[in-house]
C-alpha cells in the first residue's frame, strides 16, 4: 500500500468514492452530484486550503481521506483561529480493518501540524466514531447546521 497526495488527474476516482463513501453512510442519490463533485475537485485541488489523499493497492485509489482549512476569529482553543476541516475519511469495504484510515489520520493529522492548524473538527458518521476516538478526538456535541432554502 502507498499514500500520497492527490491531485487533477485523480478527479475520477476521487469522486467515485466520494459518491461510494455517501452511499456507505445512507445517503439519498435525490440527483446527479457528480457534476458538481468534478467542479469542487477541480476547484480545490489547486488551492492551498484543500488537500486530499489516497492509499493505492497497486494504481487503484483504495481509500481517501482530506482537509480544508477554515478561519475563525481565534479564541482559546485555538489560538491563531486556523481549524483544519477533515473529510472524505473512506476505506473500500475490502480494505477496511488493515489499519488504513489510522495511517490516513496520521498523514492529515501531520499536514495540519505542517500547517499551523490549532485544531482539527470532523462530522463522523457513527462507523467513523470508534476511531477517530481512539486516535484522540474528542466528541462534542456544539456542532449544529442550518440549511439555507
Amino acid at each position: 500500500m502507498e499514500f500520497k497526495r492527490l491531485d487533477k488527474d485523480n478527479i475520477d476516482e476521487i469522486v467515485n468514492l466520494r459518491i461510494a463513501q455517501l452511499k456507505d453512510e445512507g445517503a439519498i442519490e435525490s440527483f446527479d452530484l457528480r457534476p458538481n463533485l468534478y467542479a469542487f475537485y477541480n476547484e480545490q485541488l489547486v488551492s492551498n486550503n484543500f488537500i486530499i489523499f489516497g492509499c493505492f493497492d497497486n494504481d487503484k485509489i483504495i481509500a481517501t481521506g482530506s482537509l480544508s482549512f477554515a478561519f475563525k476569529p481565534p479564541y482559546y482553543n485555538c489560538p491563531n483561529g486556523k481549524i483544519g476541516l477533515l473529510s472524505s475519511m473512506y476505506v473500500n469495504p475490502s480494505y477496511r480493518r488493515q489499519g488504513i484510515a489510522s495511517k490516513m489520520l496520521d498523514l492529515i493529522v501531520n499536514e495540519a501540524k505542517m500547517n499551523n492548524c490549532s485544531l482539527i473538527h470532523i462530522t463522523a458518521s457513527k462507523m467513523g466514531e470508534l476511531l477517530y476516538s481512539k486516535y484522540g478526538f474528542i466528541k462534542k456535541n456544539n456542532f449544529m447546521e442550518y440549511k439555507i432554502k
